[in-house]
């Protein structure tokens, strides 16, 4: 299942991507399609991290879990942290941009 998210998310990256590439009529559609099989894969492989974590000690599930969604925030948040100051720096493709200034 982990392997099926990943890709899955890496995928949806790639048709984001595309927005770039495809004329202005088809850009929104390809964001869509990509943020909403981003959260499906993000979902799978969350589904199997837990399913993972539960196996390892059942007498120990909510420390376990409170570990794992502990060391995902701050990944979420680092990751949001240096998008930021990307962004500051380089800006914003012009693909989003173009896609929902109709």
């Amino acid at each position: 299942m982990t392997q099926l998210g990943a890709a899955l998310t890496t995928l949806s990256f790639a048709m984001m991507a595309l927005t770039l590439l495809v004329p202005q009529h088809m850009q929104l559609g390809l964001i869509v399609a990509g943020a909403i099989g981003f959260d499906f894969g993000i979902q799978a492989v969350l589904i199997a991290h837990q399913t993972l974590v539960y196996g390892i000690d059942p007498g120990a599930c909510s420390r376990l879990n409170a570990v794992l969604f502990t060391g995902m925030f701050i990944g979420m948040a680092v990751g949001a942290a240096m998008g930021n100051l990307l962004q500051a720096e380089w800006g914003r493709p012009n693909g989003a941009g173009r896609a929902s200034s109709r």
